[in-house]
């Protein structure tokens, strides 16, 4: 009995672990993941309640939110998809496109730093342009 929770502790310290380095990364991708985690919820608890035979009601109930929360899904993916396409874009993919719009690069380990403009540049090969195709042979 002792080690049966020895192990469900283990369990549960790796699984709050995983939560906590989900967080630290900012994995939040989009406006719609709350009502994804929603429907994946009810339909865990939907596939329960038909499993361990629940009364008509409860799983009546279920369908009904389950079948709300997919509306509700569909209708902001659509509204976001016509308003605010940035929306449907994850955090990370906004936050590093920002960061090259102002020129910025670096990473989470080195960090973040301006990007030099380069002085001296030559351009490789021939700079005035050609028409004929005897001038480009």
């Amino acid at each position: 009995m002792i080690t049966r929770l020895r192990q469900v502790k283990k369990y549960f310290m790796e699984l709050a672990s995983l939560l906590r380095q989900a967080t630290s990364h900012g994995t939040r991708s989009t406006v719609l993941r709350p009502l994804g985690w929603l429907i994946g919820i009810l339909s865990a608890l939907l596939t329960a309640a038909i499993r361990f035979e629940a009364p008509t009601w409860m799983g009546a109930s279920i369908v009904v939110f389950l079948g709300l929360s997919v509306c509700l899904y569909l209708g902001a993916y659509t509204y976001c998809l016509v308003k605010d396409r940035e929306a449907l874009r994850s955090e990370k993919y906004t936050i590093q496109k920002l960061a090259i719009e102002k020129g910025f690069i670096g990473d989470s380990i080195t960090g973040v730093f301006p990007i030099e403009p380069a002085t001296g540049a030559r351009l490789i090969g021939p700079t005035a342009t050609s028409t004929s195709k005897e001038d480009r042979q």
